[in-house]
């Protein structure tokens, strides 16, 4: 197993390219939106904070455990962040709503350029994945941000 001193390095980083990813996306609203504090968070975090669900699946805090599993944990499907952008929708204006969207869905597409990403589970174990699946889908985000931030 991998030492834990590198599995930290490697989520650190890790992390810092879904940050990046989730600013590119939703880099026209924040745009709109003055880079508020909380747009960039909302925009932001979201990206990030996904990743917890490794903790829950690997039933540990350890990094190097985090990071060894055989698929990626079921919180990174596409169900699974459609339910947290709808329940947000309730409480939210749309606008702030998709960042939270588009933040976890760039993890996702993200995470396709590895080995796949299981998005349609429960429905399918299939992991779609590859660059050009990847770069479709962020700049599919990317033009609805554009979309969303003149409406």
């Amino acid at each position: 197993m991998i030492r834990e001193s590198e599995a930290f390095k490697r989520a650190v980083i890790d992390e810092f390219y879904h940050s990046m990813t989730a600013l590119f996306v939703n880099f026209p609203i924040l745009l709109n939106r003055g880079f508020d504090v909380k747009s960039l968070a909302l925009g932001i975090l979201p990206a990030v904070l996904i990743d917890l669900d490794h903790f829950v699946a690997s039933r540990s805090l350890s990094f190097a455990r985090s990071i060894s599993l055989g698929t990626r944990p079921r919180g990174h499907s596409f169900l699974f962040v459609t339910t947290v952008f709808l329940v947000f929708l309730l409480f939210l204006p749309f606008e702030l709503a998709w960042l939270i969207f588009a933040a976890m869905l760039s993890h996702l597409f993200f995470d396709s350029l590895g080995y796949g990403t299981p998005l349609l589970w429960p429905f399918s174990r299939r992991k779609p994945g590859g660059r050009k699946f990847a770069l479709l889908g962020l700049l599919s985000l990317f033009s609805l941000s554009l979309l969303f931030s003149f409406l």
